[in-house]
């Protein structure tokens, strides 16, 4: 047995199933056409990509030049023979969470993530990945205990304050959402993600006036569908149903821009105005709008009732 293959046995299994995972057999090294060499040059022959590292140099080195080729597969064939040489490389571990985060791997992402973090809590760029993922999965607690640990490491990583300020805005904290969502914004002004969440924190308070001057901030650094949909619903719970009406025909279709503002003026008692562009919204869609019709005959019993009442 070749030394590499020996030393391949002492990498732990999962970090195997982490390089491995939807690989039967050793990758086939991607090439096209024009890399192809004549026959008889057999030190570049497409073959010598997938031998056995030397070195954990040797192999980090081709792994690297692989991913950034965008071979997946043969990197992490390689980043796995790295880690014969070094089993807890941090860098090697981080690398191996990175390809799988990527192709949308997040389980075999965090398993990478979790290694490197256990092998280096002190490390702010691994225990803030693995933080993340479990963000991404939905493990609020998870995530929660690890970005803390990252910030407590580096406290200038803005991405981990807003992280923070989204778990604490799921878990309707709000006001401690708030807080780390400016800290983010303040490490990173340019950067649209925190206004964004602000604006949302914001909406969600019922902060209408603020959200709406929050997302408009935000727009002015990036459109997105987001931004527009929910400063038009800020500005339809202030009354400004034509504003709103703009902003949302940024994010939705007309027909159904129309109902949403009316959905809003009904909640906010403006039973005429709803029922007007409830009655927008079946004339401008080009098919049966089911919702909007519903809408129209609860707004014409909201009418009806006030009517009856007054009388």
């Amino acid at each position: 047995m070749k030394k590499n293959d020996s030393q391949l046995r002492f990498v732990p299994a999962i970090v195997l199933l982490l390089a491995i995972v939807g690989c039967a057999s050793t990758p086939a090294p991607q090439t096209t056409a024009a890399q192809a060499k004549p026959a008889g040059r057999h030190s570049d022959d497409a073959s010598s990509s997938t031998r056995l590292a030397s070195s954990f140099d040797d192999a980090v080195r081709r792994g690297d030049t692989a991913w950034q080729g965008g071979n997946t597969d043969l990197a992490l064939y390689l980043y796995v023979q790295a880690l014969s040489f070094q089993p807890r490389d941090v860098n090697t571990l981080g690398k191996i969470g990175s390809i799988h985060q990527g192709l949308g791997n997040l389980d075999l992402a965090r398993k990478a993530y979790e290694l490197a973090a256990t092998t280096a809590p002190d490390d702010a760029r691994a225990t803030s990945h693995l933080g993340l993922v479990m963000l991404a999965q939905g493990d609020l607690d998870g995530a929660d205990t690890w970005l803390r640990k990252s910030i407590a490491v580096d406290s200038g990583n803005w991405r981990i304050y807003d992280a923070l300020g989204l778990i604490a805005q799921r878990r309707g904290h709000y006001d401690d959402a708030l807080l780390f969502l400016q800290r983010a914004s303040t490490l990173a002004p340019s950067a649209p993600g925190p206004l964004l969440h602000r604006g949302s924190v914001q909406l969600a308070k019922g902060d209408y006036a603020i959200a709406a001057a929050t997302l408009q901030q935000c727009l002015q650094l990036r459109q997105t569908t987001d931004a527009w949909r929910m400063l038009g619903e800020a500005q339809a719970h202030q009354g400004e149903y034509s504003k709103a009406l703009t902003s949302l025909s940024q994010a939705l279709d007309i027909p159904q821009a129309y109902n949403a503002v009316g959905e809003v003026a009904l909640n906010n008692h403006d039973n005429k105005v709803a029922l007007d562009y409830f009655q927008r919204a079946t004339e401008e869609s080009p098919v049966y709008f089911v919702e909007a019709q519903r809408n129209v005959a609860i707004a014409r019993e909201k009418l009806n009732a006030v009517t009856v009442a007054r009388h």
